[in-house]
């Protein structure tokens, strides 16, 4: 607006410039020259005066002019104001939706993130539960495997005596032979002896009771020895079924072995899985209290811009008012321009100028209040627009701040999301582990079964073969009764022989035989006997042995079962777990939502801040062309006090 005064003829430079020209003069001889004179002079003075008065006139049109043209200028400032503040006012509106918005989405995000801690909390309690049972299982395994090295050990020692077992029954039943062949012998030579006797006719009558006596006991011995040799063929069987057992129980053991050691890899794997799930959740936990710091911050930070929106709304209130009050002003200026153009047409003529002083003295007072209301609302919107600019270069900060929160917020929950699907990916594969394992447990327990059995059909084998020396035992002492009958007899032959007077050489020499015979089946038995001793501490070892060894297989049985039970557990775990990943992945999901909605939101605050910010710019440079209008008419003001006050002058 251009500012400069406008140049009016100075009312005493006009009045000194005004002269009356020669041709003006009458030429006429006056009647009364002091008359004409004095005609003459009043005639200057009210040129002076009328002089003066269109001056003034001329200074209040140009003042007139000037707040006209400001007025109208003005009140176009006032206008685009007004329809700045209007726009601030549903920005400040926006703002705080946006903010309102930003807020429930992030409380969404805290809400799904304390869910999903809580289901963090109970993954982790889960997967740590689901270690301890792996690990159990792996000692179970570990003892199973190490009793199976222990019983491998124990049968390979039963491996050994039983082919000690085998030697002795073997010389034993080398033993039993020569006994049947001597008992045959004995019989042979009781057939001899009663021939001779029936040869000697009367004085061998004796002698044949004798021979058939013996003959009766070696037939009891040869069948005893039959049977004795039924025995040890049943031995035989029995060490035969032993040692082919212990082989299966080497075999099987060894198996168990291989199956152990394949379900200690795999379950080293499935501890390794839960370790690396157990570490990745508590990584997750630290992230998502992260995520919630971030989406704190970004609570508070939209709490600010409610309040900066607020405050944009008060100051656009404020300025509102002020600027309305402005209009008013403005409206009543236009009028008052209008009454100054009267005034200055009243001034050119009017004869009554005290009253037309006066009457501009009350212009130029009201003029003062119009500019003191003006200077006032001015200042009002001056600072509202103060406020505005601060709240909008705060909210330009804050945005950047929310958006470098957002930025970490979606890089930390792409993280998360990629941690989750890893940790939702290691579930098929440690199924897959652990249904590999339940079916390897249960083969062990099937075959730790199959030990059992096997220990248990050698404890049978044993416990026949114990059976059957008992019954060797019995055999033995009745052949050495026998022997020992025998031997008697063949003394009570030598006796009879005595008698038989030419028969007696021939008896004589059965006797004797027939005794030999008796004491070397007699050694037979002591040695068989001895064999036996020898044999029976073996046996019983062998059966404390076995016995152990099957005490302990239904141990790792039951231990077995347990680690078949904790695999079934371990699998309704990884179920559990499953379930749990998918429904954290949902609650993830509606996290990753919120974040996008926020940084919706924010592109939208971010591009109705700069837009704030243009208009907020308009709006000062509008305010910038009032407060030059103001100036103009505070210029005015002094224009009009300025002829006032020489209006005064004259009238006084």
């Amino acid at each position: 607006m251009d500012k400069k005064r406008l140049e009016v003829p100075d009312g005493e430079k006009k009045i000194a410039d005004v002269h009356v020209q020669p041709s003006e003069l009458s030429t006429e001889k006056p009647e009364n020259v002091g008359e004409t004179i004095q005609k003459a002079q009043t005639t200057l003075s009210e040129s002076k005066l009328s002089a003066r008065q269109t001056a003034f006139a001329e200074r209040i049109i140009w003042a007139a002019e000037q707040l006209s043209s400001t007025v109208e200028e003005s009140a176009a400032a006032i206008q685009q104001i007004q329809k700045t503040m209007e726009q601030l006012a549903t920005m400040a509106q926006e703002y705080a939706s946006t903010a309102e918005e930003s807020k429930i989405a992030v409380n969404e995000i805290n809400k799904s993130v304390a869910s999903i801690k809580a289901s963090l909390s109970k993954i982790k309690e889960d997967a740590e539960n689901s270690q301890t049972l792996s690990q159990n299982t792996s000692f179970y395994i570990q003892d199973i495997i190490k009793t199976a090295n222990i019983i491998n050990k124990r049968n390979t020692e039963i491996l050994n005596v039983v082919s000690t077992l085998g030697r002795e029954l073997a010389d034993l039943s080398h033993i039993l032979s020569d006994v049947l062949d001597i008992a045959d012998d004995i019989t042979i030579l009781s057939l001899n002896a009663a021939t001779e006797a029936n040869r000697a006719g009367e004085v061998g009558a004796g002698f044949s009771v004798v021979a058939d006596e013996i003959r009766n006991l070696a037939q009891e011995a040869e069948k005893q020895a039959e049977t004795a040799k039924s025995v040890f063929d049943n031995l035989q069987k029995a060490s035969n079924d032993i040692a082919n057992n212990s082989e299966s129980l080497t075999s099987a053991t060894q198996d168990l072995k291989k199956t152990g050691d394949a379900i200690s890899q795999i379950l080293d794997e499935i501890t390794t899985k839960f370790q690396d799930l157990i570490s990745s959740i508590s990584k997750q936990n630290e992230d998502f209290d992260l995520v919630k710091e971030l989406s704190d911050q970004m609570l508070r930070n939209f709490l600010e811009v409610e309040l900066q929106a607020s405050q944009i709304a008060s100051a656009t209130i404020q300025s509102s008012t002020a600027l309305n009050q402005e209009v008013k002003t403005f409206a009543n200026l236009n009028k008052y321009s209008q009454n100054l153009l009267s005034l200055s047409g009243e001034l050119k003529s009017s004869k009554n100028l005290p009253l037309l002083t006066q009457k501009l003295s009350n212009a130029a007072r009201e003029l003062r209040d119009y500019v003191q209301d003006i200077s006032t609302s001015s200042h009002q919107v001056g600072a509202a627009l103060n406020q505005l600019t601060k709240s909008s270069s705060f909210l330009s900060q804050m945005v950047e701040k929310l958006s470098n929160i957002a930025g970490k917020l979606v890089n930390q929950s792409t993280d998360i999301t990629k941690m989750v699907n890893d940790n939702k990916g290691m579930i098929p594969e440690l199924l897959r582990f652990v249904e590999a394992n339940f079916s390897a447990v249960q083969d062990l327990s099937a075959k730790l079964i199959n030990i059992n059995d096997i220990l248990d059909k050698l404890l049978q084998g044993i416990g026949k073969i114990r059976t059957y020396f008992d019954d060797v035992e019995r055999i033995l002492a009745k052949i050495d009764k026998i022997a020992l009958k025998t031997g008697t007899l063949a003394v009570s032959g030598f006796i009879e022989a005595s008698r038989a007077g030419e028969y007696k050489k021939n008896f004589i020499v059965l006797s004797n035989d027939i005794r030999n015979l008796a004491l070397e089946i007699e050694n037979n038995a002591e040695q068989m006997k001895n064999h036996l001793q020898k044999i029976l501490p073996t046996a019983s070892k062998i059966w404390d042995l076995l016995e152990s060894s099957i005490k302990e297989t239904e141990q790792e049985i039951e231990k077995s079962n347990f680690a078949i039970e904790y695999t079934e557990d371990l699998k309704e775990k990884i179920t559990s777990l499953d379930t749990a990943f998918n429904a954290m992945s949902s609650e993830l999901n509606s996290v990753n939502s919120a974040i996008e909605e926020s940084n919706k939101a924010l592109e939208q605050l971010k591009i109705a801040i700069v837009d704030s910010a243009f208009s907020i710019e308009q709006a000062s440079l509008a305010m910038n062309n009032k407060l030059a209008g103001l100036d103009v008419i505070n210029e005015v003001s002094e224009e009009i006090i300025d002829v006032v006050e020489n209006l005064r002058k004259i009238v006084k």
